[in-house]
């Protein structure tokens, strides 16, 4: 289910939307109207994607209703306010991420949510994807950050830098997990009793935590270039800097709340040499004119939503949720994979998975080599929940350097490029 709207989108009376896969409310503003609204799906997304109406958000409004939402995933996209709500409650069983949308003056991928009163963010983690810069304000009220009410251990990589996360409040909680990997929090607890509680257990880290994480591309070998949109011409000339501030006029920094600046990890670009080892960048979202219909899967990350990135994202068509179910293969357990667009194979321990036609009904078990090096297994299509193809298909499964012998890739890592 999707509603967008160029102003806002309002609820009259108390509503409960509940549905298996997606819900999309696309506006600058959200208006409760006072009620209670309820909305559940895997996957939420609130705010305001339309890049033409960025900075014409109206200041967000009190009032007497209730926002509940509850997903694996939520995304908050871009700029937008909450009005009539005094409470909004946002619980999401995975990860809430902040997504930025470009702000065409400056090429920076700008977001914010406005509230009057008491925002709660309950998720494993809350974080800004890649070069994100996103607010989350209330002006009146409390912003508290909750733990996964259901913690099983399982929580995905966080494979997004450089974002920039400002939570602005009267009184800020944090009981669960923020992150900006190698990039920047702020709290500020506003007012002259301005107050920041971390709580035991809590984390705030802007550290990498080992992970090699994408960032862009690398042009003639020399310069390293990060697309905003279609812009490439930014030059970064060292990798982002590492900043955490809490500005308050009492911070309650409790036993057992862990603030992380440490280092480890790195930075990771891609450049494409077209030549003698191939003239087409095939992992290209769209090859020839053509939407290519190989993707990545990366076995740590397992059934859990994809990461964003705004640059490997441009020109997908994969959407939240979609995923493919896989019979076993060499070196890869059977079991359910998110797709990625096909550049992350280019990450270690990734593969490349391919549709082959001509292959219907192929069953578990069944698996048929191919001179590549590649398996032909037998899956079926998936979109995140128990929907799934009726009949078994063939799925070719390979390592991700096998993208290496069709096309010439040259890998550059922050830590030495720099």
């Amino acid at each position: 289910f999707s509603a967008q709207s160029d102003h806002e989108i309002r609820f009259q009376g108390d509503v409960d939307i509940a549905l298996k896969r997606s819900v999309v409310l696309d506006a600058p503003a959200l208006n409760v109207l006072d009620n209670k609204v309820n909305v559940s799906a895997r996957y939420v997304a609130l705010g305001n994607t339309d890049v033409a109406f960025q900075s014409v958000i109206s200041p967000a409004s009190t009032g007497t209703g209730q926002l509940n939402v509850s997903a694996d995933l939520i995304d908050l996209i871009g700029n937008s306010a909450l009005h009539g709500s005094k409470e909004t409650n946002l619980h999401s069983r995975g990860d809430i991420r902040l997504r930025g949308v470009v702000d065409t003056a400056t090429s920076r991928l700008m977001g914010s949510l406005s509230v009057t009163d008491d925002l709660n963010l309950q998720a494993r983690q809350v974080y800004p994807t890649t070069l994100s810069e996103f607010e989350i304000k209330s002006s009146d009220g409390m912003v508290r950050i909750l733990p996964d009410a259901n913690p099983d251990g399982n929580t995905a990589p966080v494979l997004s830098a450089g974002g920039k996360l400002t939570v602005s409040s009267p009184r800020i909680e944090n009981h669960g997990v923020l992150k900006a990997p190698l990039g920047e929090i702020a709290l500020n607890g506003s007012g002259d009793a301005g107050q920041i509680v971390l709580g035991a257990g809590s984390q705030t880290s802007v550290s990498a935590e080992g992970l090699v994480i994408p960032y862009g591309k690398t042009q003639n070998g020399k310069d390293w270039v990060y697309g905003i949109g279609t812009d490439l011409t930014p030059i970064i000339n060292a990798p982002p800097q590492k900043n955490l501030r809490l500005t308050a006029t009492n911070i309650d920094l409790r036993a057992g709340a862990e603030i992380n600046l440490s280092g480890n990890g790195d930075l990771y670009a891609y450049e494409f040499v077209p030549g003698s080892g191939g003239s087409t960048d095939v992992l290209e979202n769209t090859v020839n004119g053509k939407t290519n219909n190989t993707y990545a899967i990366l076995p740590a990350l397992g059934a859990a939503f994809a990461p964003y990135d705004p640059q490997y994202y441009n020109g997908s068509t994969l959407v939240p949720g979609d995923s493919v179910y896989l019979s076993a293969a060499e070196g890869l357990a059977a079991g359910f994979y998110t797709l990625l667009p096909p550049r992350y194979a280019l990450l270690p321990g990734a593969y490349l998975v391919t549709a082959r036609n001509g292959y219907q009904d192929i069953l578990p078990g069944q698996n048929i080599s191919l001179t590549d090096g590649s398996q032909i297994v037998a899956g079926k299509h998936a979109s995140g929940t128990d929907i799934l193809d009726s009949r078994w298909s063939g799925f070719s499964v390979s390592l991700g350097a096998v993208a290496r012998t069709q096309a010439e890739y040259q890998d550059r890592y922050a830590n030495t490029f720099f």
